[in-house]
């Protein structure tokens, strides 16, 4: 799934892994907690989801019971519709909630994820999408999330949608709507969950990555999803 951003550079082509290690994080975003009654609030590494699911032996955490995606629908950074899971197309998928004015979680998270992806082989990377979701969509407009993604990769998609699409799109997966701070000054920072879901083809999402998942950690995961793959009988 190609952006236009085709002549930029991304940043993971221009930050070696190990740069990663020395990012500074700048203090001014929060996480998210699941709501009430998520099947995910308190995930336990050693849990099983089922036949065929993973069961350990993962660097994300398995969610105690996998979440169904239940279908919603959102804008891309080309500003044409994309539908969750049915534009998933059935690959492996890591997807966050974040946005662009983020000043640790989220480029942090999303440089990890590219640089993992580039040291895999072709056929690996081209069985992953990777969604990025924003909580901001009043300053997060298509434009900018073009740009922004563009810095990271090509082929990452990034969605906006109304307030209203946003909401709903959190509780899918069993989150509260975001939570604005007031920073002064006309700023805000915007609460989100800081971890990416990974979502099987079989349109489960079956794994969460915390923050600070190493580059390591994620490109040996998506290697076994990839291999693996968990699909409806």
């Amino acid at each position: 799934m190609s952006s236009p951003a085709r002549h930029r550079r991304s940043l993971a082509h221009v930050l070696p892994g190990a740069l990663l290690a020395v990012l500074v994080l700048v203090p001014g975003c929060f996480g998210l907690r699941p709501s009430a009654g998520s099947s995910h609030a308190h995930p336990t590494a050693a849990a099983s989801t089922g036949t065929g699911a993973p069961s350990g032996g993962y660097h994300g955490v398995v969610l105690p019971e996998p979440v169904r995606v239940r279908p919603f629908v959102l804008t891309d950074q080309r500003g044409e519709p994309f539908r969750v899971p049915q534009d998933l197309d059935g690959r492996v998928s890591l997807l966050s909630f974040g946005y662009t004015h983020c000043p640790d979680v989220c480029p942090g998270t999303l440089a990890a994820i590219a640089v993992a992806l580039r040291g895999l082989p072709p056929e690996v990377r081209d069985a992953v999408d990777v969604v990025f979701v924003t909580v901001d969509p009043a300053r997060d407009t298509v434009p900018v999330l073009r740009d922004y993604v563009g810095l990271f990769s090509e082929d990452f998609v990034a969605l906006t949608g109304t307030e209203d699409e946003i909401v709903e799109a959190l509780a899918r997966f069993g989150f509260g709507p975001p939570v604005i701070a007031d920073l002064g000054g006309g700023e805000y920072a915007v609460g989100h969950p800081a971890g990416v879901l990974a979502i099987t083809p079989d349109g489960y999402a079956r794994l969460e990555y915390p923050f600070g998942t190493t580059v390591e950690a994620y490109r040996e995961d998506l290697a076994r999803l990839v291999e693996e793959g968990w699909r409806q009988p």
